[in-house]
């Protein structure tokens, strides 16, 4: 855990050092991310790195392998010649004694290997969290700030209620300036038989007048 151990005294340095000089904490909760993303690209570039050496110690041993079983293949059938295969022994001797050898290095990178991965596993849920927290306080901000807008904002229906009344009694006024209303067809057409019936009433009366004079 000495990986994530450096990883997290990097973020809490680089995080106290933010505090001390920014007031915005978005500002430093997103520069903390990006530290500790930073942290997560070097273990993972160092596990890599590990897994290429692995990879490289296995071929090698593999190799190894091969050579010693030759050697081995080459002595029994020049056992004849005791001075040559003496020297093919010796030589398959080095090649298991290097094969041993970098076996046991293998074997330390291997748990190299495993701890640097669960320093991983811890800095990527780290990493998730982070995250999390951020956009929940994000929303969270967000919401406090357009409840505190809408707050300062309450006057403003006074002013939209005051401006429809003046429009409401500007309407109202134009219609009682307006005189009465036109009649409709049915009520011109009795004003006009009301009217006719009165005129040829009036005029019956005048040739009355006439003819009796």
């Amino acid at each position: 855990m000495r990986i994530f151990k450096r990883v997290s005294q990097s973020v809490s340095f680089g995080f106290e050092s933010l505090l001390d000089s920014l007031e915005n904490q978005e500002a430093v909760a997103r520069a903390t991310i990006r530290e500790v993303e930073a942290g997560a690209g070097r273990v993972r570039v160092r596990r890599q790195a590990i897994e290429r050496e692995l990879a490289g110690l296995g071929a090698r041993g593999a190799e190894l392998a091969r050579e010693a079983e030759l050697w081995k293949e080459r002595a029994t059938r020049l056992a004849a010649d005791t001075e040559t295969a003496l020297e093919c022994l010796r030589r398959r001797k080095l090649a298991l004694a290097e094969q041993q050898a970098l076996e046991g290095r293998a074997e330390a990178q291997r748990a190299l290997l495993q701890q640097i991965r669960g320093d991983e596993h811890a800095i990527a849920a780290k990493l998730g969290e982070l995250r999390q927290r951020e956009a929940a306080l994000v929303s969270r901000e967000a919401l406090a700030g357009a409840e505190a807008a809408a707050g300062g904002l309450a006057g403003v229906d006074g002013v939209f209620d005051r401006w429809e009344a003046r429009v409401q009694a500007s309407g109202a006024s134009a219609a009682s300036s307006a005189g009465p209303a036109p009649a409709d067809a049915f009520e011109r057409g009795l004003s006009e038989q009301e009217e006719r019936a009165a005129l040829l009433a009036e005029l019956a009366a005048l040739s009355a007048r006439e003819v009796s004079s």
